[in-house]
């Protein structure tokens, strides 16, 4: 119950309920359609935020239902256990999200264990990066034997999930040129081999390492996210449900986005969503390159840093101009504050409580 109290007093407050934190840039592999991968290379000249400062930060969020943490790699940040234990204490994050290339299994099992242990009412969630089957796998993100690590991270994950109810093993598949053609393969591979908690499917970026990554049709990617939505099991518990909602109504969002190119809903990235570099640096979103500040300037203070002019600035250009794009983290989180989106993500949600 204390994890949906501090959803409802996200919801209500004016400050970010929801903040993607790159911790580092820093990453151990070098993915075709990566990006973040101009920042990826400059990673060695940047001062990382210490946990001295991250304590900081966490101090003066009021409240900070979710939060993701993400890279580069995050598991390469040695204290990526006592960043979540900041956030879970200081500012009452409930839920805790962290994307991972995998690689690093033992590390990663080592640090969830510790994340489990010392935020007990945290829902924890690993998201295990799989675009491929294999070779495929191993190719588009630029590591042999990725796809091998990445296996045996998720049996000591689902280790872990027998002893830690609160851990979500979940799998993200990025849709790209490189395996629109087997993506019905990946869905059949991941649902017979693995019991994940869920398994969503993003576009590349337009921002990709490789321009060719994000050549796909959209088309296809509708025909992929249906057949994902009709093998998806059932969710368990009504918030699971209408989460679950959520995602599949994102993914309709992200599609008539992207074939329409216009806006689908109003985006509240800048105010209840935000971005925050390995160096402080504060964005609307990770695709409007819109810089607000830097938190160091302002005290480490998020409320001065989202007062100020700019920030003012950025949040009037973003509703005046309908920004829109088919990132669906951010359409997810836009979808919680648009009311007339809520019948849609009930039905969605009804439509798989009955699925068997």
């Amino acid at each position: 119950m204390k994890k949906y109290n501090s959803i409802l007093a996200g919801f209500l407050h004016n400050y970010p309920s929801y903040l993607i934190f790159f911790v580092t840039a820093r990453c151990n592999s070098k993915c075709r359609m990566c990006f973040y991968w101009k920042e990826i290379e400059k990673a060695k000249n940047k001062k990382e935020l210490s946990i001295k400062e991250i304590e900081k930060i966490t101090k003066h969020f009021k409240t900070l239902p979710y939060v993701s943490l993400g890279g580069g790699e995050p598991f390469l940040r040695q204290d990526i256990d006592k960043i979540c234990c900041l956030f879970y204490k200081n500012c009452n994050a409930r839920f805790i999200n962290i994307p991972t290339n995998g690689i690093l299994t033992s590390t990663i099992s080592a640090k969830a264990k510790n994340i489990l242990e010392k935020c007990p009412e945290a829902q924890l969630n690993i998201d295990l990066s799989i675009d491929g089957i294999g070779r495929l796998h191993d190719k588009i993100r630029g590591v042999k034997g990725n796809f091998e690590m990445a296996m045996k991270t998720y049996q000591e994950l689902d280790k872990l999930r027998k002893k830690f109810p609160n851990l979500s093993i979940n799998v993200l598949t990025v849709f790209s040129t490189y395996n629109q053609d087997k993506i019905s393969e990946i869905i059949d591979y991941i649902k017979r081999n693995l019991d994940v908690n869920s398994h969503r499917i993003g576009l590349a970026r337009t921002d990709s390492r490789e321009q060719k990554a994000k050549e796909v049709s959209i088309q296809q990617y509708k025909k992929c996210i249906d057949i994902l939505n009709r093998t998806k099991k059932a969710s368990r518990g009504f918030f699971a449900r209408i989460l679950r909602g959520v995602y599949e109504t994102s993914a309709e969002i992200a599609y008539k986005t992207g074939k329409n190119n216009r806006a689908c809903l109003q985006c509240v990235a800048g105010k209840k969503l935000i971005v925050m570099s390995e160096e402080g640096n504060i964005y609307p979103c990770e695709l409007l390159s819109k810089k607000i500040g830097n938190i160091r300037d302002y005290d480490y203070d998020i409320g001065k840093l989202l007062s100020s002019k700019t920030a003012k600035e950025t949040r009037k250009f973003i509703k005046e101009t309908k920004c829109f794009c088919t990132w669906e983290c951010g359409i997810m989180n836009s979808l919680f504050f648009n009311p007339k989106f809520y019948p849609k993500i009930l039905k969605n949600a009804l439509k798989q409580a009955k699925t068997k």
